[in-house]
């Protein structure tokens, strides 16, 4: 009878997935309601064929994995306890160092070193203080780092696909240089020339200076031109994918993890956003990597785990401003887990604490900016920000077309701006938005669980990033791309449910569900590549919304060289594109279009 009934739980949860898909057929074809009310059936159905397992997402590690928690590791011996607080002292130092040089309105290089070396100095405080000699085998770590294991070739063939879609023909897919990409490669090329120009903050692109770092360090390697700058982006999109398989392991398992990299390989909405050598790719990256290591100081008790995930935090908010809003997310998380887990408190305040003073001494530079000089800091905000201009009355208003344009943008209608997206077409391919609604719909039946109601507030926290800005551009995916790797996390729930159904009830076939995941998978992944190397590729409004008409023109004239007489409509003049591709063309005319337009025959 037992027996019968896990059967019956996996065929109802295979069911609900079916459901899903049907309910996704009615969003293409326009039936809202009908595919909501789809929807809820769906989501009842797999709560209830699921209604017997454990609310935990993740089982019980062996106890072999478990040993040097914090319950089972050794003290700290005097020695390294000295060597630790010595390091921290360091790190405390620097800090204060590098803020004083900051302060400058021309900072030197050296507050950049001190700033770096304090980060460095307060992870390995925690490192020396709990780093056991007698724990660590060289000979077998050598043999389990090259011992070729099937989870390991699985997750090296999917970073060789992740690097393939986002560095094949990087230079000329997209095929125009936006605004935004020639202004950061500009800002990159004035680091280079200029020995005194290294500041914290960068008023021309209204983002922190680290991204262009980043990009003038390509340059070096790469030469100055735009494939350098989509490069960096790249990267980010490439560690994102690594990042994802670690967050994966550690809250779903190794097979899990193998899928959420793969699906945060092939996304599409990641994919368009690593091939632009705009700072947005790095927030689901730093989440990632954020939660990995919080999520595993909290199963360790290590303080190396807090601070390492610190860091991440407070790199993240050095990047983009959207990740701003994912303090929140990890605040509620930890409150939440210190309210329904006796002894939270007492067990990881230490740990947490490390984890918001590491995150703090990444962040502390432009977060001494910020103070400093707010109206500079915030002024991007308030320009893109719904409420600008509007009265109460009309701000609602506002904010609820917003919103409901945002829940909807992953599988019914999407991002219209051409460089974000093919226009309106949903964030999450057909397959993946059904099983994203699937999961987020159990995530809210399972709430009151820690883990389940971080994802619920992953989503809509970061979610605000697009709702709380420029209305006529809703949905916007780029200030909501906090959302992409919790979307994702989503989608992998009901295959997790229908993994453990399986394991519990089915004793034959064990190759079966991992086969119709990977076609599941292989459908996912042509869907998502054809769509952006065929259809979007080709798509008139995503090519003309790169500042094509100015790559063209700014091309051309850097073909013809110096030393031809060049007269530029009052649009283009001085357009950060021009000024980057053609860089060596310094004296150019303006032509005053609305003056001069349309030529005339002299004597008329």
């Amino acid at each position: 009878m037992q027996e019968r009934r896990k059967i019956t739980n996996l065929v109802l949860a295979l069911a609900a997935v079916g459901l899903g898909f049907f309910a996704q057929s009615r969003f293409r074809m326009d039936r809202i309601a009908d595919a909501l009310i789809l929807y809820l059936v769906a989501v009842v159905l797999l709560a209830y064929a699921s209604r017997g397992q454990s609310s935990k997402l993740k089982a019980q590690r062996p106890k072999a994995e478990v040993e040097g928690s914090a319950v089972t590791r050794p003290g700290i011996s005097t020695h390294q306890l000295s060597w630790g607080l010595a390091l921290l002292v360091l790190a405390g130092v620097c800090i204060l160092l590098s803020l004083r040089l900051f302060r400058h309105d021309a900072p030197p290089t050296t507050a950049w070193l001190l700033y770096l070396a304090s980060i460095a100095l307060f992870v390995a405080a925690f490192w020396a203080m709990e780093f056991t000699p007698g724990q660590v085998n060289l000979r077998q770590f050598s043999s389990r780092l090259w011992r070729p294991k099937t989870e390991t070739l699985i997750l090296i063939a999917i970073l060789v696909v992740a690097a393939f879609v986002r560095l094949y023909n990087l230079d000329s897919l997209p095929f125009g240089v936006w605004y935004d990409e020639a202004v950061n490669g500009l800002e990159a090329m004035r680091i280079l020339d200029d020995p005194s120009y290294r500041p914290i903050y960068m008023r021309p692109t209204n983002s922190p200076a680290h991204f262009m770092f980043l990009v003038s360090f390509s340059f070096k390697v790469f030469g100055i031109d735009i494939f350098p700058v989509r490069a960096v982006s790249a990267v980010f999109g490439i560690g994102t994918v690594i990042a994802a398989y670690l967050f994966g392991r550690e809250f779903f398992d190794g097979r899990l993890a193998l899928v959420l990299a793969f699906l945060m390989a092939i996304s599409r909405w990641g994919v368009n956003f690593s091939r632009i050598g705009m700072y947005c790719i790095t927030t689901p990256f730093f989440e990632l990597l954020a939660l990995y290591f919080l999520l595993r100081g909290l199963r360790s008790g290590r303080s190396l785990d807090f601070a390492l995930g610190g860091v991440a935090m407070g790199f993240g908010a050095c990047f983009y401003a959207a990740f701003y809003l994912f303090a929140p997310v990890v605040g509620l998380f930890l409150v939440h887990k210190a309210v329904v887990e006796r002894g939270f408190v007492q067990r990881y305040k230490l740990g947490v604490l490390v984890f918001a003073f590491a995150a703090f001494l990444a962040f502390a530079p432009v977060g001494q900016f910020a103070w400093r000089d707010p109206q500079a800091f915030s002024d991007r905000a308030r320009v893109t920000s719904i409420f600008k201009d509007r009265t109460p009355s009309q701000a609602i208003e506002a904010v609820r077309t917003s919103t409901k344009k945002h829940l909807l943008m992953f599988n019914y209608r999407g991002d219209p701006n051409g460089r974000h997206n093919l226009p309106g077409k949903p964030m999450l391919d057909f397959a993946t938005s059904a099983l994203f609604v699937l999961g987020f719909g159990y995530s809210l039946y399972r709430g009151l669980q820690p883990k389940y109601l971080l994802l619920g507030l992953w989503l809509l926290v970061m979610l605000c990033g697009g709702i709380f800005s420029l209305e006529f551009e809703a949905p916007q995916s780029l200030r909501a791309i906090g959302t992409l790797p919790a979307a994702y996390i989503l989608a992998c729930i009901p295959l997790h449910l229908i993994a453990k159904e399986w394991d519990n009830s089915v004793r034959y076939w064990p190759w079966l569900p991992a086969a119709a995941c990977c076609l599941l998978l292989v459908y996912i992944g042509w869907e998502n590549m054809y769509t952006y190397f065929q259809v979007q590729a080709k798509d008139f409004a995503v090519w003309n919304a790169f500042s094509t008409a100015e790559t063209l023109t700014a091309r051309r004239m850097a073909e013809m060289g110096p030393d031809y007489d060049f007269h530029v409509i009052s649009l283009y003049h001085n357009h950060p594109t021009l000024r980057f591709l053609a860089r060596n063309i310094t004296n150019y005319k303006r032509l005053e279009t609305t003056d001069t337009m349309p030529l005339r025959e002299s004597g008329e």
